[in-house]
Parts: structure tokens; sequence; C-alpha cells
């Protein structure tokens, strides 16, 4: 398993809630899915998206459906089942981290977009939506909040993690052509940035010894290059114009102010203010902030600044041309909405 590549000590204790967590999950979803096929004898997903459309969902429907939210929710981190991750990511590699940050909590995410408009719409169940919608709403809280009150690069950027995955599921629970869109648009560029930003952290422990801030400094002096590209990634993060965070954050306020969801809008602007001033926070003490025992202006990174260039300029491109891409994911997002495309193309009119 990954999360213990390194078999140390941390990374083993660290790694338990982690296995523990995606047990309980994984045998949440066996159940959700055992509870489908009993109830409907099929497990294509086209042919139950048709059938659930068409028929009132029996108990043993909605006892499934509420199975596979809470397996895909402790996968996606949201609240309250996110405490497995602050104390597993950190204790990775950091290039363990990059992958884990990009993929695992996104596939939690992406299962909860695809199941919960495709097989149970989740406008069919407004408890379920409201409850998401919450949830949402706090995972973006706790999450800034847990990260503002960390003191090592690595703890900050984990715990930043649940806080970007709020903003992802709040466009599920907005649940309009547009929003669904926007989460897409949301979860990309937070891969791209987040995975970034979890390398950089990861060279930065290696090449210095330790993550935690009051240990580091003096790296803008010893490498300006290398500090450049944190600066580009941790601005995107935090939603810094003309960055892809940016437009991430713009598309889904602009359609949450369109639905007249004016609490999402002014927590989304919050968090975005406190996202930003954590990741001030790394700039100042990790990069800013002078050090007495600096012995050399070299910072050697080598080939590893390779695939933090590439990250930092996808990151900027993905803001530059994200009217196009936009419009790309607006139709992703209006498939989801509306999956009798993908119905008829999978059943056919049978359907």
């Amino acid at each position: 398993m990954p999360m213990t590549l390194g078999a140390s000590k941390e990374e083993i204790s660290q790694g338990i809630p982690y296995v523990i967590m995606n047990i309980i999950a994984s045998f949440a979803f066996l159940v959700g899915i055992a509870l489908i096929y009993g109830h409907t004898g099929n497990l294509n997903m086209a042919y139950l998206a048709s059938l659930l459309r068409k028929t009132e969902w029996t108990f043993g429907i909605r006892t499934a459906s509420v199975f596979l939210f809470f397996a895909f929710a402790v996968k996606a981190a949201l609240f309250p089942v996110f405490f497995w991750l602050p104390k597993s990511y950190p204790a990775v590699p950091g290039v363990i981290g990059a992958l884990f940050s990009a993929l695992l909590t996104k596939v939690g995410v992406y299962s909860l977009l695809r199941i919960f408009t495709l097989i149970f719409p989740i406008a069919r169940d407004p408890n379920l939506q409201h409850i998401l919608y919450y949830c949402s709403l706090a995972t973006m809280v706790i999450g800034v909040l847990g990260a503002v009150a960390q003191n090592s690069m690595k703890r900050i950027l984990s715990v930043h993690i649940i806080s970007q995955v709020g903003y992802m599921t709040w466009g599920l629970a907005l649940f309009s052509p547009i929003s669904l869109g926007a989460a897409l648009f949301y979860m990309v560029h937070n891969m791209v940035v987040k995975s970034n930003l979890f390398l950089i952290s990861g060279l930065v422990e290696e090449l210095e010894g330790t993550d935690k801030l009051s240990q580091l400094g003096g790296l803008l002096k010893k490498n300006p290059f290398f500090s450049a590209l944190f600066l580009l990634s941790a601005l995107s993060l935090a939603g810094f114009p003309p960055l892809s965070g940016f437009f991430a954050k713009v598309f889904l306020i602009k359609e949450s102010l369109g639905l007249e969801d004016f609490l999402g809008v002014s927590i989304a602007i919050g968090v975005s203010l406190l996202t930003l001033f954590s990741m001030t926070k790394i700039w100042n003490e990790v990069f800013l902030k002078e050090k007495e025992d600096v012995q050399s202006t070299l910072f050697p990174v080598g080939v590893g600044m390779a695939p933090i260039l590439f990250l930092a300029l996808f990151a900027v491109l993905l803001g530059a041309l994200s009217g196009p891409i936009y419009e790309t994911f607006i139709a992703a997002g209006e498939g989801l909405y509306d999956p009798s495309a993908y119905i008829l193309a999978v059943i056919g009119e049978a359907g």
C-alpha cells in the first residue's frame, strides 16, 4: 500500500486510520451494491438510471443510496468523515502525497457526481440534498480552519484538501448543469495545483530535512525560480486572478448567486480569504523569512524541477484558456444533469 511505502513507524501508525476507514467505506459500498441488485436484479448503470427515474424509490433503494453516499463521502473526506486524512497524508513522502492529493479524494468526489446524478439524482431526495449542501459548507470551513492552525507545509496542504473537496460537492448539491460543470472544472484545477504543492513540499523536506515552518526559511534567496513556482501554485489554490483557481471559484460562485445561495457564496469567499492567509503563512515562513544558518545560496533541485514547472505552467494555461475549457465542462455538466443521451447510447430505445 503506498500509504506505508517507506515502512517507517510514523507511516504505519498514521496509515491505520486510512485503512480502517477505507474498510468501512468498502463494506458500505458492497452493502449498497447488494441492495440495488436485490431490488432490481441488475447493476448496469444506464439500466438503473432508466428504471429509477420512472419508478418510486422503495425503502431498500433509498437505503442503498445512503450506503453509497456514505462510502463515497468517506473516500472524498467529506464532513464529518474526513478525520482519517489530516494524519495520513502528511506521513507519506512528497511524491506519494502528490499522487494521493490528485486522485484519492477526487475519486470519491467523482463517484458522488456520477452516482448522484445518474442513478440517484440528488434533487429527487431533498433530505439527502440538504445534507450534502450543509456538509459541503462545513467541509469548506473546518478544512480551512484546520489548515490555518497547522505549522508544517505538508500538514497545511493536507488539511486544505478537505476544504477544497467542499467546493466540489457544493457544486453537486446546487444541482444544475452549470454548477455540475463548474464542479468538474474545479476538480481538474485542484488536481493540478494541489499535486504541485505537494511535490514542492516534498522537495523542500528532502533538501532541508524538515517541513516545519519554524525550522525553515531563506528559500527565496537560495532559489528565486523555485520560490516563484510555489507562489504561482499557492496563489492559484487561493483563487488569485488570473490563475485557474480564480476562474474555478468564480464559475461556482456565479452560478450559486443565480440560484440565490447567498450563504454558500459568503462561505466560499471567506474560505478563499483564509486559504490565501494560510498560503501566505507558508510563503513568509519558508521562503521570505531570513534564516541565520543559511550556508549557501545554492538550492539544487535538478530533474525534480521538471514536473513542478510543468504543473505550474498547466495551472497558468488552465486559467488563460478557462473560457473554452469551461464550455467543455459545461457540456459535461449538462450530460450529468440530463443523462438521457448516455442511457440511449448504452441500452437503446428500450430503456
